[in-house]
């Protein structure tokens, strides 16, 4: 099963959103940024941590982000859970992720406001995030996905048994809560738990059901886990179009293992039935982007 990564990335967009009722000061460099967040500055100390998370200077990084997790924000204190559990910047230590995993997941964040947008830019303009412009509003628009990040990372370490005694009924209670605010990492964990029968009955309509929420936001871990289901019939009608449709998904998203897959269900495939499933693919692609606001 798949650990759940908490991405600096994703997290570090998701911040702004909290940082932006401090102060609405705009710094014009990095110089200028820096010497903000020497001065203390919480959105400057944020910005200066990303940079150096960015350019792969963890000890310095975890020292900014420390400063901003101290003061209660939870995005950052996710990255420092991470960084901790992952021994970046710092020693490896399962408790002391565990601990900032807490506190990020006992938080509440308020929604966006349009400040963000130009906060965001300010930093990519810095070197921080310059391939994820486009994905800003979609972040935005979820805010408390830092909180349900650190939720889904406190499953995992419960069920990994890293730093706590292994425990799958703590680590589907951690799971249930992101999952059900729509973390598509955690809905692609719970349904990898009801597909292997780990602490529950084996139940592989419900790891479909699960896998079929990840898998609609465009988690392709999740599709090709699908994709098998539906490939195999576990639990429901064998259908090698639908597999394939999702295979084709995974793959066109960078997936490593569906190209594979893709090939092997092809081969049991007439053509009309592949060419049913690439059409299946287009369609369920110009749909995702209308529902998540992207473009070309």
């Amino acid at each position: 099963m798949r650990k759940p990564i908490i991405l600096a990335t994703t997290l570090g967009i998701l911040s702004f959103i909290l940082l932006s009722c401090i102060d609405t000061t705009n710094y014009n460099s990095l110089d200028e940024t820096l010497l903000a967040a020497q001065r203390g500055n919480t959105k400057a100390q944020f910005i200066i941590a990303m940079y150096y998370y960015d350019n792969k200077d963890y000890a310095e990084a975890i020292k900014w982000h420390l400063k901003v997790a101290e003061k209660g924000f939870p995005h950052s204190q996710c990255i420092v859970g991470q960084m901790y559990e992952m021994g970046l910047g710092a020693s490896q230590d399962y408790a002391e992720a565990m601990k900032w995993y807490l506190k990020a997941a006992e938080q509440e964040i308020p929604r966006e406001n349009a400040e963000e947008m130009n906060w965001y830019r300010k930093a990519a303009a810095f070197g921080v995030h310059k391939n994820n412009v486009h994905e800003m509003k979609s972040y935005l628009e979820g805010a408390e996905a830092g909180v349900y990040n650190a939720q889904c990372c406190i499953g995992s370490m419960y069920e990994q048994g890293k730093g706590v005694p292994q425990d799958y009924a703590e680590a589907m209670k951690w799971y249930l809560k992101a999952a059900q605010n729509g973390l598509s990492s955690a809905q692609d964990s719970i349904g990898s738990i009801y597909e292997q029968g780990i602490g529950v009955n084996q139940d592989y309509l419900r790891a479909a059901q699960w896998y079929f929420l990840a898998a609609e936001q465009g988690d392709t871990e999740a599709q090709v886990k699908l994709g098998v289901i539906y490939e195999m019939g576990n639990g429901v009608p064998q259908d090698y179009v639908r597999a394939h449709m999702l295979y084709n998904l995974a793959s066109a998203s960078g997936n490593q293992d569906a190209p594979i897959h893709m090939s092997i269900v092809s081969s049991f495939m007439t053509p009309q039935q592949i060419a049913e499933a690439q059409a299946l693919a287009t369609k369920w692609t110009v749909e995702f982007k209308k529902r998540s606001g992207k473009t070309e």
